[in-house]
């Protein structure tokens, strides 16, 4: 049986994982990532979750992934930094418990902070300049 392209899912799944806030406001930044993401990969999976304070969890979104039939997802910290706790230490525990839940799946943590990317990097610093360059007008 042939599939149609669009019913081919692009593997693995993503599940963007960012820290939280209980005010959904905050949260309009990563629903514009998750956007972008998914309109360039309409194919692939994903899922956008929270560290604290939010919903989902990484644990409820890598639950949802299995239940949709995904077997391997890759976990983006959607982070400033990697310096902190979270990505030290909260993050990976957090991929181990989902995966001892999860045994179908096989997740993997890419990378540290997305902030740390130099085309993030690079990308805010030409916002900051851009800004600069309005002021006082702003």
């Amino acid at each position: 049986m042939n599939l149609n392209p669009e019913q081919i899912r692009l593997s693995p799944a993503v599940i963007l994982l960012a820290h939280g806030s209980a005010d959904p406001a905050w949260a309009a930044p990563l629903q514009a990532l998750r956007e972008r993401l998914a309109s360039a990969e309409p194919r692939r999976p994903l899922r956008l979750a929270y560290l604290e304070s939010a919903s989902p969890t990484l644990l409820e979104a890598a639950r949802d992934l299995a239940a949709s039939g995904a077997h391997e997802v890759a976990v983006i910290p959607v982070f400033f930094s990697s310096g902190g706790p979270h990505l030290r230490r909260d993050v990976p525990a957090l991929v181990a418990e989902a995966q001892r839940e999860c045994p179908d799946l096989t997740l993997e943590l890419l990378g540290g902070a997305l902030g740390e990317e130099r085309e993030v990097l690079d990308s805010m610093a030409r916002a900051a300049r851009r800004r600069l360059h309005r002021w006082p007008s702003d």
